[in-house]
C-alpha cells in the first residue's frame, strides 16, 4: 500500500515527521555527520565500496549525496550497500522513499520494505520507523500492536524517538494503564542521552 497516514489512537499525531535523516557508517557505528576530515575521503571509500565492503559503499552514499549533492550517485551506493546488507543503507532508502528525497517518488511500501530489513537486524532507528510505519499504516496494514512492539525494541537501545513516543503513552494511559512515574521515567532517560535537545 501506498496510502498516506492514517489516525492512530495514540501516537505520532498530526506532524508525525520526527525529524529522522540518513546516517552516516564509522568504525562501525551510524552517526549523523563523518568526522573531520573524512569529506575528503570520498576517493579512499569508492575504492573500498568497489572492493565489497558494505558500510563503505554506506559511506560514499552519504559522502555524494550530502557533500557532493549528487543524490542519484548517493543512491546508487545506498543500494549497493542494502542490497549487500548493510542495515545503515537500509534504512537510509527507507528516509528516501518515505520522504520522496533525492529523486524519489514518495512510496511508503518501499519505505517500509527497507525500514524492515534493517529493523529486523537490530538498527533502532529503523525500528522506530517501522513502529511509526505500522503506527499510522504507511505502506502496511495499520497495526498499532506491532507498531508499539517496534517502539519498545527501539526503545531498550535507548532510540530517543522511541523513548519520547512512549513517554507519551504512558503519560496519557494509550495502550498502557497511565503510569506517570513510568512517563517521567523515559523523559529523564531521554534529557540524559540528548540534554540539548529543546523538545524534552
Amino acid at each position: 500500500s501506498e496510502e498516506g497516514p492514517k489516525e492512530s489512537r495514540e501516537i505520532l499525531p498530526e506532524g508525525y515527521q520526527t525529524g529522522k535523516r540518513e546516517r552516516y557508517v564509522q568504525s562501525g557505528q551510524p552517526i549523523h555527520k563523518p568526522e573531520k576530515g573524512q569529506r575528503r575521503s570520498g576517493f579512499v571509500l569508492e575504492k573500498a565500496s568497489s572492493e565489497g565492503m558494505a558500510a563503505a559503499a554506506c559511506n560514499i552514499g552519504y559522502y555524494y549525496a550530502h557533500t557532493q549533492k549528487d543524490c542519484a550517485k548517493g543512491l546508487i551506493y545506498y543500494r549497493l550497500a542494502a542490497e549487500r546488507g548493510d542495515i545503515v543503507s537500509q534504512y537510509n532508502l527507507g528516509i528516501n522513499f518515505e520522504n520522496g528525497l533525492c529523486g524519489l517518488e514518495q512510496d511508503y511500501a518501499e519505505a517500509a520494505k527497507w525500514y524492515m530489513k534493517s529493523a529486523d537486524n537490530g538498527f533502532a532507528d529503523a525500528q522506530f520507523c517501522i513502529g511509526k510505519c505500522y503506527m499510522l499504516g504507511l505502506g502496511v496494514k495499520q497495526n498499532e500492536e506491532l507498531g508499539l512492539e517496534w517502539f519498545e525494541r527501539a526503545a531498550a537501545q535507548n532510540e530517543t524517538s522511541a523513548l519520547n513516543q512512549l513517554a507519551y503513552a504512558y503519560a496519557k494511559g494509550k495502550f498502557f494503564k497511565p503510569n506517570k512515574a513510568k512517563a517521567l521515567s523515559l523523559i529523564s532517560k531521554n534529557i540524559e542521552i540528548d540534554p540539548e535537545n529543546p523538545n524534552w
